[in-house]
């Protein structure tokens, strides 16, 4: 925790942190999905499992108790839960969407815990981001404010040796705040990388999309909740 509020990344698992440990079984089912979806968008360079296509299990790890109140220590005010993504990046190489330099933009802080579906080595598209204090020197060099930076200036201004990337075995946790860093899906090269990202902002963020709401399905089955845990839904349950 004191990492991720120095420096805007933390590893839990380097401190012996317990958190989001997604089941072999869970991971297993989500990859199944994701592989399925993969078949029926042959050209798609990321597929994406929203909230909405993923189990009620691994949508409601998001709002473990243990993980909001760590979430609310470091925004230090009242949290909300944006959901968890899946997603499969294909091997291709290509740069585009959030395989390019960016910082989130959501609120003034964009807490986000990946969780690696697969092992995911250098050239198997690992999570990338450029420390904290050198992001804030290129963001100020080149007047940033928000979108993705062409490959370009990104090599101008990100050069390869600054740039920090994330591998992991599978089931390995990298928890970020993608409001302070640059930061990107590196391309993959050889194996398609698979992960889930859970998201959280402040509870009034300056962005608020309508991926973000809780599918109805999920309202319902997560009603039996604590109060605490549905304050931190859009749109309450």
């Amino acid at each position: 925790m004191a990492a991720l509020r120095q420096a805007g990344f933390w590893r839990p698992d380097a401190d012996g942190a317990d958190m989001l440990k997604l089941s072999p079984d869970e991971r297993a089912d989500l990859v199944r999905r994701l592989d399925a979806l993969k078949g029926q968008e042959a050209t798609t360079t990321t597929i994406q499992s929203n909230s909405d296509q993923m189990s009620l299990a691994i949508y409601a790890a998001g709002l473990d108790t243990r993980l909001l109140a760590l979430v609310e220590r470091y925004v230090q005010t009242p949290v909300l839960y944006l959901g968890a993504a899946a997603k499969c990046e294909r091997a291709d190489g290509v740069a585009v969407n959030q395989r390019r330099w960016h910082t989130d933009m959501e609120d003034l802080q964009v807490v986000r815990f990946i969780v690696y579906l697969s092992p995911v080595e250098e050239s198997d598209g690992p999570f990338e981001y450029l420390p904290a204090e050198r992001t804030t020197e290129v963001r100020s060099s080149l007047r940033y404010r928000s979108g993705f930076l062409s490959e370009a200036l990104a090599d101008r201004h990100i050069p390869a040796t600054e740039r920090v990337g994330v591998t992991g075995e599978e089931g390995a946790v990298i928890v970020f705040d993608g409001a302070r860093l640059f930061h990107r899906a590196r391309p993959p090269t050889d194996r398609d990388r698979y992960s889930v990202t859970y998201s959280y902002t402040s509870r009034w963020p300056l962005e608020l999309r309508a991926t973000a709401l809780p599918h109805p399905r999920l309202r319902q089955a997560l009603a039996g909740l604590p109060h605490h845990a549905l304050a931190c839904l859009p749109g309450r349950v």
